[in-house]
């Protein structure tokens, strides 16, 4: 979905909220991720319960984590961030007062 919406990007739009609707994006898809993988992990350690769905469910929660991971990348999620909590440097032109 990230992939769409930036290659669907008009141009001359807010680089800044259009950062925030990827990062949201991102966070919101990732905590999804993370919370049917604990799902799926209380799945597996239930005793009188069939474990065959719950262990296909980390095992699909698993490979979308990697896949996720593999196609942006944490360290560059880091990096993002830490970009866009930079103060951004102020450039006069001679004739400012």
């Amino acid at each position: 979905m990230v992939l769409l919406l930036l290659s669907t990007e008009p141009p001359g739009t807010d680089e800044t909220g259009w950062a925030f609707l990827m990062f949201f994006l991102l966070l919101l898809t990732v905590l999804s991720e993370l919370v049917a993988l604990g799902v799926g992990v209380a799945g597996v350690f239930q005793r009188r319960r069939k474990r065959s769905l719950a262990v296909l469910g980390v095992a699909c929660s698993v490979f979308f984590l990697a896949v996720i991971e593999a196609q942006i990348g944490f360290a560059d999620v880091a990096s993002f961030i830490v970009g866009m909590t930079e103060p951004q440097p102020v450039i006069h032109s001679p004739g400012d007062k």
